[in-house]
């Protein structure tokens, strides 16, 4: 779906948008279940699809909201994506709302800027999801985020990328679950930065990742031999039950 269309159908609200996505993946797991759903073995992260009906659905699900300029209020709590996600450079110079929403294919905002308070709070994303050189500009929230593996093809094992993000106000990442790797590296909080309660069961890159305000994990879970050398605090985090140390 071009850009056009995918604003077309976000303006026609929450409830319009998931009867579509509901029909995609419906759609979808008819695909699966026929044993269309066939891609290359060695197309890597960008699948190229062997079956043409798989293909269709793939171009056809995808949303575009790519640089796009959000002037109010963005309002995307509860909606359903059920093909890859596309918000790269996009703007929001509001509040943005990405609540409860459920990715099944990946999201995608690389070099996106949020000019107010933004959530993602109780977000389930499969597959991967980028915030490469992201700008929040305030609060950013991300409590109990759930990054999954996709469920049919290959995928970045539950990816989530904030490399050279930006956090001017405090970034709340409490009780969220990584399921693969979680990279910070470069990444920059200049408020608080909270993850209490984390779960990352792969990985979490934190090499010369910038914590200028309190940081706190207490109670939140690491891989075995978690390395917090190469972050670097500007106060000494709060690490109460990681049985981590730096």
């Amino acid at each position: 779906m071009d850009k056009q269309s995918s604003l077309a159908l976000f303006a026609r609200g929450r409830e319009a948008w998931n009867a579509w996505a509901l029909a995609a993946e419906a759609e979808l797991d008819k695909i699966v279940r026929d044993g269309d759903w066939t891609w290359r073995p060695d197309s890597g992260c960008d699948i190229e699809f062997t079956n043409p009906r798989a293909d269709r659905w793939h171009l056809e699900h995808a949303v575009d909201f790519s640089y796009h300029e959000f002037t109010g209020r963005a309002d995307f709590s509860g909606f359903i994506f059920p093909g890859f996600a596309m918000f790269a450079g996009a703007k929001f110079l509001s509040e943005a709302d990405f609540s409860h929403i459920e990715v099944q294919r990946a999201i995608c905002f690389n070099y996106a800027s949020f000019g107010g308070p933004t959530t993602f709070a109780d977000a389930r994303i499969h597959s991967e999801a980028g915030f490469h050189t992201v700008k929040f500009l305030s609060a950013a929230r991300f409590e109990r985020v759930h990054i999954l593996c996709a469920k049919y093809e290959p995928d970045m094992r539950g990816y989530i990328s904030f490399s050279h993000a930006r956090f001017n106000g405090g970034a709340h990442f409490s009780r969220s679950i990584f399921e693969g790797y979680a990279n910070f590296p470069k990444a920059q909080f200049l408020g608080c930065a909270e993850f209490d309660g984390a779960v990352f069961r792969r990985s979490a890159d934190l090499d010369e990742t910038q914590f200028q305000g309190p940081a706190s994990f207490k109670g939140a879970s690491f891989p075995k031999g978690m390395d917090f050398s190469g972050a670097l605090f500007a106060l000494r985090p709060n690490l109460q039950g990681t049985g981590c140390r730096i």
